[in-house]
């Protein structure tokens, strides 16, 4: 069917009849009929990229915050910062008399313990 045959078609359909109540209320129908419809919206691109951004930070916030105390660098830090304060008070007990001190793996220990 080419163009000008779906055109003659078209043109040979009769209008449906409708009174003049009809045409009298028709506004009145659309109103309430699109007072009934709600729009759906949408959220923008723009904000559902913000959104997704802002969750995404508190959600890596989060879980540095819960993962703080366990992390195995914070876990590390404590370690040489324990060792290192044992390490100084050692080096003070050997300016005080100890002559050899020997580190396992279950922390310092003293070989030798005469003082001088």
């Amino acid at each position: 069917m080419n163009d000008h045959e779906l055109e003659s078609r078209l043109k040979s359909v009769r209008l449906p009849e409708r009174t003049e109540d009809y045409w009298d209320d028709f506004p009145a129908r659309v109103r309430v009929q699109l007072r009934r419809e709600e729009p759906v919206l949408a959220p923008r691109p723009a904000a559902w990229r913000r959104f997704k951004l802002a969750g995404g930070l508190a959600l890596a916030l989060g879980v540095m915050w819960l993962d703080e105390r366990y992390h195995p660098l914070h876990s590390a830090s404590d370690m040489i910062t324990r060792q290192a304060q044992t390490l100084r008070t050692e080096a003070a007990r050997l300016q005080k008399g100890l002559s050899l001190v020997a580190f396992n793996p279950d922390g310092m220990a003293y070989l030798l313990g005469e003082a001088n």
